[in-house]
C-alpha cells in the first residue's frame, strides 16, 4: 500500500498534460516503491522520499526516476514498479454498485440520559467534575487575530 503524506507542487508539465509534485510517502514495504508516474494527472519529482515501514528504511528518488536507499546502499527498482497499476482515485459509486444494507439492524439503543447539572467523575482520574448550570455558559466566540 501507499499512501501521500504530503505532496508539493513544481510545476505543471504541458506536455504530458500532469502536476509534476514532490512528494512524501509511505510504503508497507520496499516492493511498493512507485513509478514516477503511477497516480493518474501527477508525476513524483526529484528528492520524493519514501519510508518503508516494515523496516524503517527512507528511499530517496533521482531525476531518473530511481531510488536509492539512503544507507547508502545503492538504487533499487522494484520488479513490479512498471506494472504498478494506478489506484482509483475518481472512481464514482452509483448505488446500484453497492449491496443493500440495512442500516440500523443489531443495533441496541440504549436510553441513558445525562443532565448537564449533575456532578460525574472524570473517567480515570477519580476527579469530581461539575456540570455547567443552565444559563451560566459564556457563548462568545473569540477570534485569533495572529494568523
Amino acid at each position: 500500500m501507499i499512501t501521500v503524506r504530503e505532496s508539493i507542487f513544481i510545476y505543471y508539465d504541458t506536455e504530458n498534460e500532469v502536476n509534476v509534485e514532490r512528494a512524501e510517502l509511505d510504503v508497507d514495504t520496499a516492493a511498493d516503491l512507485p513509478s514516477a508516474d503511477y497516480i493518474p494527472g501527477r508525476k513524483l519529482y526529484q528528492g520524493s522520499i519514501a519510508h518503508d515501514i516494515s523496516t524503517g528504511d527512507f528511499y530517496s528518488m533521482d531525476s531518473t526516476g530511481t531510488w536509492y536507499n539512503q544507507d547508502g546502499s545503492g538504487p533499487y527498482t522494484p520488479a513490479s514498479a512498471s506494472t504498478l497499476s494506478a489506484p482509483k482515485l475518481n472512481k464514482i459509486i452509483n448505488a446500484e454498485d453497492v449491496p443493500d444494507i440495512n442500516v440500523g439492524e443489531n443495533i441496541e439503543q440504549v436510553d441513558a440520559p445525562v443532565e448537564l447539572t449533575e456532578e460525574h467523575e472524570s473517567e480515570g482520574t477519580g476527579e469530581v467534575m461539575e456540570g455547567i448550570p443552565e444559563g451560566e455558559y459564556n457563548a462568545e466566540v473569540v477570534r485569533d487575530t495572529e494568523n
